[in-house]
């Protein structure tokens, strides 16, 4: 596995205004997804992994790990 275990998330502004229960420790996932490490957030239902198509990371919701759809991009 490539990258640091444990990612703490930290948001400012607007952003963590809107989006507080993306703050948070998340642990890294024992698969790659895109060729790359992604991370599960310990007490919620989020994760962050690489869009390859889109050369970025995102955060988004667990059931959209992957795929295009975020709520960070």
């Amino acid at each position: 596995m490539f990258g640091p275990r444990k990612l703490t998330v930290k948001l400012k502004g607007e952003v963590r205004v809107k989006w507080p229960d993306s703050e948070g420790v998340y642990n890294q996932s024992p698969n790659l997804l895109n060729g790359k490490s992604n991370w599960l957030q310990e007490s919620g239902p989020n994760a962050l992994w690489y869009d390859k198509d889109n050369e970025n990371w995102k955060i988004g919701q667990i059931s959209g790990l992957g795929g295009f759809g975020c709520r960070m991009c």
